[in-house]
């Protein structure tokens, strides 16, 4: 009852700034390590709260930093819980210690870079949304979203469709339709069954080997690709004195030909132009890494 499906999580993050109901005297604030799915919808035109950027210094964003943004007027306040950028990894309690101390906001987290490859504790999280392709092993075509029971009224989204309407098929539905509350909500329609069964042999896998192993295996492989990456010409931007997720991410002025050698060897890699982001899993191994 507390997870729904959407096609993606760019689709769940707009679903959940429909669901606020927000006013020009609220306040969201973002961070600029965040994926855009996260981040943007909440920059249209049709969201009229004012957006707040936490902004990181060196790769780091600091939760003082945030506590300077939050006022009486937050809202909400949106994660991932490890960037895409550079795998910086926050501390959930740190940032809802802040959140709640200055401001009572909802804290809503991406998991997407965390999920399946670090043990997560996400009980005090007011929405969580995940892509279902990278570290759970499933396929593109589905996002997940978890709304906690005790938040589901707060997150019930005001749209149009059928899997999500309580009287869909009732004779009453010309009157008036009536939203399925929480979770349910964000499922508009037919789901993709296809990468449903896909992430959940996925899921399946992962369960029965544990996040728990799989991270004592993947992150000494993340120690010794910082570690030799240190004695490359590269520009590390993973910051190593931080808690590790499966990210490490650097800079190469041959980024192109780095990022064709690393298609041909077993590691996950995506980039933008300038930067080579590598995600190592429990199936790496160390000549991988060496590789």
């Amino acid at each position: 009852d507390e997870i729904g499906i959407c096609c993606s999580s760019s689709e769940a993050f707009n679903l959940a700034e429909r669901a606020m109901k927000l006013t020009q005297t609220d306040i969201v604030v973002i961070n600029d390590l965040d994926f855009p799915a996260g981040a943007t919808p909440w920059l249209g035109e049709h969201c009229p709260a004012e957006v707040r950027v936490w902004r990181h210094r060196n790769g780091v964003l600091h939760v003082e930093d945030l506590a300077l943004l939050l006022s009486s007027r937050t809202r909400l306040v949106t994660v991932s819980m490890v960037s895409y950028v550079n795998g910086f990894r926050f501390d959930l309690d740190e940032v809802m210690d802040t959140v709640q101390r200055n401001c009572g906001a909802m804290v809503a987290v991406d998991v997407t870079q965390a999920l399946g490859r670090i043990p997560l504790d996400l009980s005090r999280a007011d929405l969580v949304v995940s892509s279902t392709h990278k570290w759970i092993l499933g396929s593109h075509g589905i996002g997940l979203v978890a709304v906690p029971e005790r938040n589901s009224e707060r997150w019930t989204v005001p749209a149009g469709g059928w899997y999500n309407l309580e009287n869909a098929f009732d004779a009453d539905i010309y009157s008036g339709i009536r939203h399925k509350s929480g979770a349910a909500s964000f499922t508009l329609g037919m789901p993709n069954f296809a990468a449903i069964y896909a992430v959940t042999a996925g899921m399946d896998y992962i369960v029965a080997n544990t996040v728990q192993k799989i991270a004592e295996h993947a992150d000494p492989l993340v120690q010794r690709c910082i570690a030799g990456l240190s004695e490359l010409p590269v520009r590390l931007l993973t910051p190593s004195n931080r808690p590790l997720a499966g990210i490490v991410s650097f800079q190469h002025e041959n980024a192109a030909r780095i990022r064709h050698k690393l298609h041909t060897a077993n590691i996950h890699v995506m980039q933008p132009a300038d930067r080579i982001r590598i995600a190592l899993h429990g199936y790496n191994r160390e000549a991988d890494v060496d590789r």
